[in-house]
Order: structure tokens, then sequence, then C-alpha cells
């Protein structure tokens, strides 16, 4: 039965509004707390883009400023999205897991994404 189960897409989801400086703060202050309200939910992360990567499997990673050397990277479902350092964006996506220095989001999409 599960593997007719339809994959979430976030656009599907209503998402938790959030700066990417306040998610990382969460984290900080209190992982367990964090993860009970954000883990495995769709997040709507507005941010600065520091920096644009490419992973192993060739998907576009944005890491979004966060606090105190924390960031907010972001894969991105379109391996080739259109994404600029230096940006405020919008992204919406499922958190996945907190590192200790980094708090993951998957299979996301940009919703608002302008040059300043």
């Amino acid at each position: 039965m599960l593997y007719n189960k339809p994959h979430r897409k976030a656009e599907n989801e209503k998402g938790i509004a959030i700066t990417a400086p306040a998610l990382c703060q969460a984290y900080q202050a209190n992982e367990n707390s964090a993860n009970a309200q954000y883990l495995n939910k769709t997040l709507q992360v507005t941010g600065k883009v520091n920096n644009i990567k490419t992973n192993q499997d060739g998907a576009t990673v944005a890491e979004l400023e966060g606090d105190n050397g924390l960031v907010v990277l972001c894969t991105m479902r379109n391996k080739k999205e259109n994404v600029t350092a230096s940006a405020n964006v919008t992204v919406k996506g499922f958190c996945s897991s907190n590192t200790m220095l980094d708090v993951l989001l998957t299979d996301c999409i940009l919703i608002i994404g302008k040059d300043n």
C-alpha cells in the first residue's frame, strides 16, 4: 500500500512561516523542542542567501544566513533552480534534520526570490 502513496509536495501544504535566523535560534535554544515543532513539517523560510552549492546528486543547495554561525541549507527540488547569492528569498520545503552546525530543508521550491 505504501508503494502507491503519493509523494508529498511542499506546494500542496501550508508552510510554517519563519525566518532563517529564528529557525536557527530555535534549534540553538532547545533542539528537542525545535524538533517537536519543525521536524518533518513544511516550512516557509525567508532569509538572505549566503552561498549557492551543488551537492553530490547535482542538486542546487541554497545556504540561508542564520544566527551565530548556523545556516539553513535548502536542497532545491529543481536541480537547476535559479537562485543568486546575496538575494533575499523565501523557500518552502520539509525540515529533515538538524546537524550540530546547520538546519536542513529538503525538496525545496522557490516561493520568492529577488535581488537586492
